[in-house]
């Protein structure tokens, strides 16, 4: 009697495992279909931009400016999130450079002094972070607060989305994004 008992919770467990499993892909698939070709919103109210060192007005950055672009919302509140700005620099930005691909990177971060004091000198590039205070990116575009993958989109010179993910978190959506940027930048 113990073991069908064992045997009859260890199959209702296995099914809700599935289940569950099945639910979260469902879930990925309808966001990832709602969001593609859709337009991102570029917020710029309430945006501080913050470039080797120096805030600057917001209105010296351009992100509208007709090329391919990668942007990302970063968690500033996040070592780990914050130390990938560098492997951003080394496996992508390196390889395409800003005249090719422009990099946006949109930090969220709910206490910026915190963050310009602790954090920012961790970080080896150069390019500009515009930080949010007010998680505008996430708010204005619909977007999961927490679930990463629907953070970074690879989009075109009208802001639709080509693809969505982080190519630094999975080396298959890398591929994707390379391949894509590769063949758009062959167009005359």
């Amino acid at each position: 009697m113990k073991k069908i008992l064992v045997f009859i919770i260890y199959l209702l467990t296995t099914l809700i495992i599935s289940q569950s499993c099945i639910d979260n892909k469902v879930k990925t698939k309808s966001l990832i279909e709602k969001y593609h070709g859709e337009k991102i919103k570029m917020p710029l109210d309430s945006i501080t931009l913050l470039k080797n060192h120096k805030t600057k007005p917001i209105e010296k950055y351009n992100v509208n400016n007709n090329k391919i672009k990668l942007v990302t919302r970063i968690n500033g509140n996040c070592h780990i999130c914050i130390y990938e700005l560098d492997q951003w620099k080394q496996e992508l930005i390196k390889k395409f450079g800003d005249k090719n691909v422009q990099f946006i990177f949109y930090l969220y971060t709910d206490n910026y002094k915190d963050f310009r004091n602790n954090l920012y000198y961790k970080i080896s590039g150069t390019y500009p972070l515009l930080i949010d205070t007010t998680n505008a990116f996430i708010r204005d575009n619909k977007l999961p607060k927490i679930d990463k993958r629907f953070h970074t989109f690879l989009l075109n010179k009208e802001n639709k989305v080509i693809l969505i993910g982080n190519p630094i978190l999975n080396s298959k959506i890398k591929e994707l994004y390379l391949k894509e940027i590769n063949k758009r930048l062959k167009k005359p």
